[in-house]
């Protein structure tokens, strides 16, 4: 079964988020009978590394609080000048609530420390099993609200790290307004020269 036939969605109505280098849609899964989100990245040449990299750690992580995927698709076509290029898919779940700086303004402060509790239950997770997210703000935390009480979950992992390969980079990772001092500088303001799962926090 191919994408078009097997994920039905309106790019126009169904758009539920982007940023830099992607989109999300929800869709629905004709064969599964159940509506997931597609992560739809653009800008593809080069990126394999990233892309592949982000969903293979992802997909490895199961907890109530993390953002699930559930696989990844290569998509080829042909463009304007007779070349193939791929567009790379993440198959992920659906969560219906927005995100946390979203769904923040309009619940009560019971509601909010449950969500934040969530949260941080999702990240001892993450730094118990060494990965540092490296891009944690509200926008990267989505809701699910098809229960009695909503559940907070941690998304986007493309900036995600092990904990063993955490030292300096070339590549200044992370959102500038939320990122801790030793994202900008490990050797001047980290513990011994690399940044840790406080960063997260």
């Amino acid at each position: 079964m191919d994408f078009k036939t097997r994920y039905h969605y309106d790019p126009q109505r169904d758009l539920i988020g982007k940023g830099g280098f992607s989109r999300v849609y929800r869709a629905t899964d004709t064969l599964l009978d159940r509506t997931v989100a597609l992560k739809i990245f653009a800008g593809t040449t080069g990126r394999y590394g990233s892309v592949l990299s982000e969903i293979r750690k992802a997909i490895q992580l199961e907890h109530p609080h993390l953002c699930r995927y559930y696989d990844v698709l290569l998509l080829e076509s042909q463009n304007a000048f007779g070349e193939t290029d791929t567009t790379e898919v993440g198959v992920m779940e659906y969560l219906n609530g927005g995100n946390l700086r979203q769904f923040w303004q309009h619940t009560t402060d019971d509601t909010r420390k449950k969500l934040l509790i969530d949260v941080l239950d999702g990240l001892a997770y993450l730094h118990q099993n060494s990965i540092i997210h490296r891009d944690m703000k509200a926008q990267n935390v989505l809701i699910k609200t098809d229960g009695r009480v909503p559940i907070a979950k941690i998304t986007d992992f493309g900036t995600s790290k092990a904990l063993s390969d955490a030292g300096q980079s070339s590549v200044l990772m992370g959102t500038i307004e939320y990122m801790a001092p030793e994202q900008f500088s490990p050797n001047e303001f980290g513990a011994e020269g690399k940044i840790g799962t406080n960063v997260d926090l």
